[in-house]
């Protein structure tokens, strides 16, 4: 069973049939990951899912695919907040740029789920990359980061490499090597520096 007909399958199952173009635009973004991790997302929603099939149900299954538009959402809201540290993915920064200007939660709700779902659409083929905006306050940044390694959305000890610390953690200092002390001279060598050093300056007197 390719892709349209399983997609057409689950919506059958879980409610009303979708039309052939609805069928087909969905298949096109789901084209984008990997057909095992789609396949098991579409049978979650067989099971799962008990009102029309949508594409914010199937890659709210798909793991460490794009989120859905409400997890999307509440996400990007955090934004708003100059405190917070953000992890998202280029879709949710773009269309979070197109919300924010509307101070109205309810509206810029509809602006961005437009705005991202049109974004996922276009989005290159394959699994999201996710990045990192930092905001001021610095225990809301390592918390973020690190929640962020948890669930696989940043790579392991990625917080380390943005040199981001628990609250009230100190910055490690690299110990300074401990000054070498002169070794003595041998009075050999002592004197033959000394005599050196007379040449020298009545080189530099006769000059």
């Amino acid at each position: 069973m390719d892709l349209i007909e399983l997609i057409d399958a689950v919506a059958e199952t879980v409610g009303k049939p979708l039309a052939p173009p609805a069928i087909a635009l969905m298949a096109r973004t789901l084209e984008a990951y990997p057909e095992a991790l789609v396949a098991k997302a579409l049978e979650r929603c067989s099971r799962e899912c008990r009102h029309r099939l949508t594409l914010a149900d199937v890659l709210d299954r798909i793991p460490g695919g794009h989120p859905g538009v409400e997890e999307a959402w509440a996400i990007a809201r955090q934004a708003r907040d100059e405190g917070a540290t953000v992890v998202w993915t280029k879709p949710m920064s773009e269309a979070w740029g197109i919300a924010a200007p509307d101070p109205n939660d309810i509206t810029a709700r509809l602006a961005f789920k437009d705005a991202y779902q049109r974004l996922v659409a276009e989005a290159p083929r394959g699994l999201p990359l996710w990045g990192v905006s930092l905001g001021h306050d610095a225990g809301l940044r390592y918390r973020a980061v690190c929640d962020a390694e948890e669930v696989g959305r940043l790579p392991r000890g990625e917080h380390e490499r943005m040199g981001l610390l628990p609250p009230g953690a100190e910055p490690r200092l690299r110990a300074l090597p401990a000054p070498r002390e002169a070794e003595p001279m041998a009075a050999g060598e002592l004197a033959s520096a000394g005599l050196a050093f007379l040449a020298k300056l009545k080189g530099e007197a006769a000059e």
